[in-house]
């Protein structure tokens, strides 16, 4: 299928890279300095996995300027499997420069990711999707959680840590016919009680924006710390995804 051999991260990940189509390539090419031709990304698969059965696939984001998506994968490899997730993450390589890592580029990647997943294991493009990602990478995983479902991709869960901003209202400004499925999406969100970037009280905004806009369920756990991703709470929110199916 084009791709390279997967070497191992460790036990449970591996790395692959992946040509990528013509449209992955188009939108890669406009981000300076990385290879249009392939991406990589990062995977790993439940021990359990059964490939006649949906499993969900957890798709992670970190925050702009920060260490890559493959490199971050493992802080949410360990709850996605402990539920039986199939945990997914891609990247331009190499990875973008300061102020060029855009949505498209996170989009670009996400697309090839799955196109090549969908042709490892058939079937795959049909089971649930559940976007995660902390701080910035929450407020991209909400952008790409909207592109996914224009492609008639099934997002059933977002989880959203230490995240001070919804941007669910721009977005059903601009993509009206995401209402109805938007209305169907679970948010999760967590952050520190002593979170000072994304503080409680403007996290439980970000809850109240997305129940007045029209999302699905929403969930807002308080944890103890600061501003950190905590893996508690997400096994908890996967957990919690897993039962709104």
């Amino acid at each position: 299928m084009g791709t390279t051999q997967p070497r191992q991260l460790n036990a449970s990940l591996r790395h692959v890279e992946v040509p990528t189509a013509p449209l992955e390539r188009d939108a890669l090419a406009t981000i300076p300095g990385v290879d249009a031709d392939r991406i990589e990304l990062g995977l790993a698969l439940p021990p359990e996995l059964d490939r006649a059965r949906p499993h969900p696939i957890l798709i992670t984001q970190v925050t702009a300027d920060a260490r890559s998506n493959v490199a971050a994968l493992g802080a949410y490899v360990p709850a996605a499997l402990e539920q039986g997730y199939v945990a997914l993450t891609a990247q331009a390589t190499p990875w973008p420069s300061a102020g060029h890592d855009t949505i498209l580029h996170r989009y670009a990647s996400v697309r090839a990711a799955l196109r090549w997943l969908a042709a490892e294991i058939p079937g795959s493009d049909r089971w649930p999707l559940v976007l995660a990602g902390f701080s910035g990478g929450a407020k991209i995983s909400q952008a790409l959680a909207f592109s996914l479902t224009l492609e008639q991709r099934r997002v059933v869960g977002v989880y959203l840590g230490g995240c001070n901003e919804d941007h669910s209202g721009v977005l059903l400004r601009e993509f009206p016919a995401v209402q109805e499925p938007f209305s169907r999406i679970a948010y999760y969100l967590s952050v520190g009680r002593d979170d000072r970037i994304a503080p409680p009280a403007s996290v439980r905004a970000v809850a109240d924006s997305l129940r007045a806009a029209g999302a699905g369920p929403v969930e807002l756990s308080v944890h103890a710390g600061e501003h950190r991703l905590d893996t508690r709470d997400l096994s908890r929110a996967l957990r919690w995804f897993q039962a709104q199916l």
